[in-house]
């Protein structure tokens, strides 16, 4: 009778628990959840954090992908005695056995990306010993970005608004966007030419290494044909034939 009553007592509590929403996740469900978060942990930074670099990555892409392969196997061994294999023992299904090694190989592999491309980014900028260079860049296009939030404690919302610029990449036909202050934006327009100081980044990933109001030049200095960006060199020969063009212009108007 005793039996009877505490198996009763534990379906009455199974019942329960069900009720309220209570339910064991699996190891595999485990994995997925934690395999999301970790990602995205790892790209935030990655993708959302501001840089200064004007090219493309393609260097450091490259250099990225052969240290993630040589640092995989690695760290997928370590990961097998430590995480994956006590894992596998304790789930019953021998799908997620075979399924488990696989996501988190997949998951590794993303994340050991995601942590080396952000660090060789800042790597290629701080250990930047090279010769800084002049070139001169105009404004392909300026805009902002408004977000509304409302506070947690309050019924106010909360505007944030994000100004950006962008300008022609050293790479052909391509650009890249930038943020900038609302005062910068007040004073940019398209075709503004600024002169900003640029190095050649560790990795050969060009970066400039300030960008403000002070920099700005004159952009009618320039022939109408100038193609941006321009190095400083070019661009003193770019003034210099516009001034004997203004020069012949002048002469021609008197005669």
């Amino acid at each position: 009778m005793e039996k009877n009553n505490i198996s009763c007592f534990r379906q009455k509590s199974n019942t329960y628990n069900n009720r309220k929403g209570i339910r064991r996740y699996s190891p595999l469900e485990c994995i997925i959840y934690s395999s999301i978060i970790l990602l995205a942990i790892v790209y935030y930074p990655v993708y959302f954090f501001e840089d200064n670099i004007i090219c493309r990555y393609s260097i450091i892409v490259i250099i990225t992908s052969i240290s993630t392969l040589i640092e995989l196997p690695f760290l997928y061994r370590l990961s097998w005695n430590i995480l994956i294999k006590p894992i596998i023992d304790v789930s019953e299904s021998q799908i997620e056995k075979g399924l488990i090694p696989f996501i988190t190989a997949i998951v590794i592999l993303l994340a050991l990306y995601g942590i080396n491309y952000h660090i060789l980014r800042r790597v290629n900028t701080i250990l930047d010993f090279s010769k800084p260079e002049i070139w001169y860049f105009n404004v392909k296009n300026t805009y902002f970005q408004t977000k509304y939030s409302k506070r947690s404690r309050s019924r106010t919302k909360h505007i944030t608004t994000t100004y950006y610029v962008t300008f022609p990449s050293l790479i052909p036909h391509k650009t890249f966007t930038k943020k900038i202050s609302r005062e910068l934006y007040g004073s940019l327009k398209i075709d503004d030419v600024l002169k900003l100081t640029v190095k050649s980044g560790l990795f050969g990933a060009p970066h400039y290494e300030k960008l403000s109001q002070e920099l700005e030049v004159d952009s009618n200095l320039f022939p109408y044909y100038t193609i941006f960006p321009v190095r400083e060199d070019k661009a003193k020969d770019l003034m210099e034939e516009k001034h004997k063009l203004n020069i012949q212009k002048g002469v021609y108007k008197k005669r």
